[in-house]
Order: structure tokens, then C-alpha cells, then sequence
């Protein structure tokens, strides 16, 4: 088996006229606004197959991944030892 670089080839050419910089014609934009329009819908579907508790747990992992948490963590692992050589 040889190792051949594959080369990379888009699913649609690039149309004849295409010029960098040269804004896209009109079926280029209606073309464009059909794939926005289709990757909208997709992210809307796909969001309201989501749970109420995976809706919770995406909120609360949110929360803990700030940097208040960790200092919440360890002024309470602080005031437990604290308290655990004080009350011996």
C-alpha cells in the first residue's frame, strides 16, 4: 500500500465565474441562503429533542466549570480542616 497524499476535492466545483473578491451572483446567494436556512433548521430540531434534564445538567455544568466554583471548593475544604483541628 502506498502512502499517496489524497487531494482534497469539493463536493460542488466552484462556479466558472468565481473570482476572489467578486461578490457571489444571485443562485450563489439564494444557493448560500438555502444551506443557512438548512443548517438553522437542523440546530432548531436538534435542540428541541433535548430533555429537560439534559437541558438542567448542560445548566449546572455551566456553573461548575466557572472559576468561583473551585474557590467555593476550597474555602470549604479550608474551613473543614480548620474546624476539624479546632473541635478535636
Amino acid at each position: 500500500m502506498q502512502d499517496t497524499p489524497t487531494e482534497f476535492k469539493p463536493a460542488v466545483p466552484p462556479s466558472a465565474n468565481a473570482e476572489p473578491g467578486k461578490m457571489p451572483d444571485e443562485s450563489e446567494r439564494d444557493q448560500i441562503s438555502q444551506n443557512i436556512d438548512a443548517v438553522l433548521d437542523f440546530y432548531k430540531r436538534e435542540e428541541q429533542k433535548v430533555s429537560h434534564s439534559q437541558r438542567f445538567l448542560e445548566r449546572v455544568s455551566l456553573f461548575i466549570r466557572q472559576p468561583v466554583v473551585l474557590d467555593i471548593i476550597l474555602l470549604f475544604v479550608v474551613l473543614w480542616i480548620l474546624a476539624s483541628n479546632t473541635f478535636r
